[in-house]
């Protein structure tokens, strides 16, 4: 009989923040459960999904992508749980000129996978942006001044056509590990179909990458497309918008910065 052994993917000291936060009222807002599982030789990271649907489109992406070695292989599910194997590296270094090509070819391949090119309008996206506005100005992180000013950008900006295909839309340097293969995309639960393309690179961009992100689009132009050049302030603004909304919801307000929107308004 193979000896089983698991652990919890978190370290000690986010396990006693978490239960810190538990104590004082703070809900969490990411509901999966992750760690490590260890079937004799075969090590597994196991993530459990709040339901049974998501663990199945999570089952359905991973096998899909499974030749580009874009993400873990996928290893099983059983209900609301799945399984993959679990990748040894390293997290990939912002001056490292090896891993930010590694990371260049991680995206090109991404974006290349399933592009789907449709007309803005055929959406909702820009609706819901100017929604979001609306909610940051409400919420009186940005003033009325300022969120006029971005919904009138935005409209400036506003592409005719725009590509929506598979995304990694929780693209920080902790979620990658540089392998054998490349870069592998870590945190399943982040894997997205039908996105917006480059939402994924534009948190990368925002978060650590800065503006080295700029240059895999030209690369992945290059290559065939998507060209995403031309949308690319629009989805930046897209994604800070977003992103600015959702630290609201978590309760991290004091990583929303006026001063991030002051250069979409530089024509």
């Amino acid at each position: 009989m193979p000896e089983i052994r698991a652990r919890n993917a978190n370290p000690w000291w986010r396990r006693i923040q978490h239960a810190w936060q538990a104590l004082l009222g703070r809900e969490r807002h990411k509901s999966n459960q992750t760690g490590f599982v260890d079937f004799g030789r075969l090590r597994c990271k196991q993530v459990t999904f709040p339901d049974s649907a998501e663990a199945q489109r999570v089952e359905h992406l991973l096998r899909a992508h499974e030749d580009q070695d874009l993400f873990p292989p996928f290893v099983f599910r059983l209900e609301n749980t799945v399984w993959v194997r679990f990748v040894p590296g390293s997290s990939p270094g912002v001056r490292n000129p090896a891993d930010l090509d590694a990371m260049c070819r991680f995206f090109v391949a991404m974006y290349q996978a399933r592009p789907v090119e449709t007309r803005l309008d055929e959406t909702d996206l820009h609706q819901r942006m100017l929604a979001k506005l609306d909610v940051l100005a409400g919420a009186g992180l940005i003033d009325d001044r300022l969120a006029g000013a971005l919904a009138e950008r935005a409209d400036a900006l506003r592409p005719a056509q725009i590509y929506l295909g598979l995304d990694y839309i929780d693209a920080l340097a902790k979620n990658f590990i540089v392998g054998k293969r490349g870069v592998v995309g870590i945190d399943i639960e982040a894997i997205r179909d039908h996105e917006l393309l480059g939402m994924g690179l534009a948190k990368a961009r925002h978060r650590w990458l800065s503006t080295t992100a700029d240059s895999f689009l030209d690369v992945l132009a290059d290559r065939g497309g998507p060209d995403l050049r031309p949308n690319w302030q629009y989805i930046r603004l897209q994604f800070l918008i977003h992103y600015s909304v959702q630290n609201l919801m978590r309760g991290k307000q004091r990583r929303v910065r006026a001063g991030d929107f002051d250069e979409f308004l530089i024509t």
